[in-house]
């Protein structure tokens, strides 16, 4: 399937009719020890809107995680920056850059109806869906109770003085495939990305 070639240079504005350029398309990677594969992952997402972020600090606690996401979910609806119902990606701690990456994988490369395996995490993550479904908004800015298919959560360790969090919205479409390559040259095709394995959440570094 063709795509719409929509990346420019950002203070040009050239067009090279490819997507292709400076740091375009991005490109992330993690690491699976004892694998004999490789996973390739495609997921086309817009990236202009449908995103925000903010350093809260310990004294927020859960509350002010909530507070932050429902007036992110707000704005967005208020604003045509979400196309709802969407899949909405939170991402909690780590570095400035690392939780605004995290966020953004939570939304594009888990599957609606996967919950985070820790239990706290997991009841957060229905938590906020059910704060999310009760803004009053649906379906493409209409009066709804339905603006998130579903909420993932995915966090990291962060520094003692800080609580950063970043949402990301996630079209319902979830336009993405992944193809894994065998060592003997075997390739399967599959949605689901199975992104976040027990090793990348693991909490030790044995």
């Amino acid at each position: 399937m063709p795509l719409r070639p929509n990346r420019v240079h950002r203070l040009w504005r050239t067009d090279h009719n490819n997507n292709c350029g400076i740091n375009a398309p991005e490109i992330e990677w993690s690491f699976e020890p004892d694998a004999d594969w490789i996973d390739i992952t495609t997921v086309q997402k817009g990236g202009l809107f449908g995103s925000d972020y903010r350093m809260l600090f310990p004294g927020d606690r859960i509350d002010g995680i909530k507070r932050f996401f429902l007036d992110t979910l707000i704005a967005f609806g208020k604003r045509g920056l979400a196309c709802q119902p969407a899949i909405v990606g939170v991402g909690l701690g780590g570095s400035k850059d690392t939780y605004m990456a995290l966020g953004k994988q939570a939304a594009c490369l888990r599957i609606v109806g996967e919950a985070n395996p820790d239990p706290k995490i997991a009841a957060l993550e229905q938590e906020l869906k059910a704060i999310g479904n009760d803004i009053g908004m649906g379906a493409m800015g209409f009066v709804g109770s339905s603006m998130c298919v579903d909420v993932h959560v995915e966090v990291g360790f962060t520094h003692t003085g800080g609580m950063p969090i970043s949402v990301h919205t996630f079209c319902l479409a979830s336009r993405r495939a992944t193809a894994r390559i065998h060592a003997d040259g075997r390739t399967e095709y599959r949605t689901d990305p199975r992104w976040f394995t027990p090793y990348m959440r693991r909490e030790g570094v044995e």
